[in-house]
C-alpha cells in the first residue's frame, strides 16, 4: 500500500523531493516506488523512517534511505528495570513517576556502531542488569541513555545524533500534576 501510494505521490508531484513515513516498513514501499519511477533515493529524493528495523538500517547503509528512528524498542527493558527495582524494594518514584523516550536518528555514519551494539537486534549482549539499582546499589539515578550502553560495551559513542534518545524524567518546568 505504501508503495502504491508513493507512486501515486510520484505522479501528482513530479517536484517531491522528500518523503517521510510513519515506520520503516512503508519508507521501504515508498524505496521501491522511487526505484520504479526511475529517480534516485538519497539523492532525487530523500526517504526516512521509524523503527531501526534490519532491513531499514540496509538501506541507510547503502545510502537508499537516509535516516530511520527508533530506539523506543528499549523502553520495555527500560520498565524490567524499574520493575524489578521496585519488586526488590528500591521505589523509581524519587526520581519522578513520568518517563518519556526520545527517538534516535540513525545516519549511514552511525550504522556499523549501532549494530555493534544491539548485536544481532535482540540486545542479548547487553547486560541490562547493569542498570539495576538492587543489583548495584552505588547507583544512586537511574541513566537509560546511549551513552550509557555504549560504555557499558566499551564501544565509541558514535556522536550526537545519538545523543538525543533516552528513557528520561521529563524536566521540572514539563511536570505536571
Amino acid at each position: 500500500m505504501a508503495r502504491r501510494k508513493a507512486e501515486l505521490l510520484l505522479r501528482r508531484y513530479p517536484e517531491l523531493q522528500l518523503l517521510w513515513a510513519a515506520n520503516d516498513t512503508m519508507a521501504l514501499g515508498a524505496l521501491r516506488a522511487v526505484e520504479a519511477s526511475g529517480r534516485r533515493p538519497g539523492q532525487d529524493v530523500l526517504l526516512g523512517g521509524i523503527d531501526w528495523t534490519p532491513a531499514a538500517l540496509q538501506a541507510v547503509r547503502e545510502g537508499r534511505l537516509v535516516t530511520t528512528l527508533g530506539g523506543h524498542f528499549l523502553e520495555g527493558a527500560w520498565a524490567l528495570v524499574l520493575l524489578y527495582d521496585h519488586h526488590h524494594g528500591r521505589d523509581f518514584a524519587s526520581e519522578g513517576l513520568e518517563w518519556r523516550t526520545s527517538l534516535a536518528p540513525i545516519s549511514r555514519a552511525e550504522v556499523d556502531t549501532l549494530q555493534q551494539l544491539l548485536g544481532e537486534g535482540d540486545c542479548a549482549a547487553i547486560d541490562f542488569r547493569a542498570f539495576s539499582k538492587v543489583a548495584n546499589p552505588a547507583l544512586t539515578h537511574d541513566d537509560f541513555s546511549f551513552r550509557a550502553l555504549f560504555a557499558q560495551r566499551r564501544l565509541r559513542f558514535p556522536g550526537p545524533l545519538l545523543e538525543s534518545y533516552g528513557f528520561t524524567r521529563p524536566l521540572p518546568s514539563e511536570h505536571h500534576p
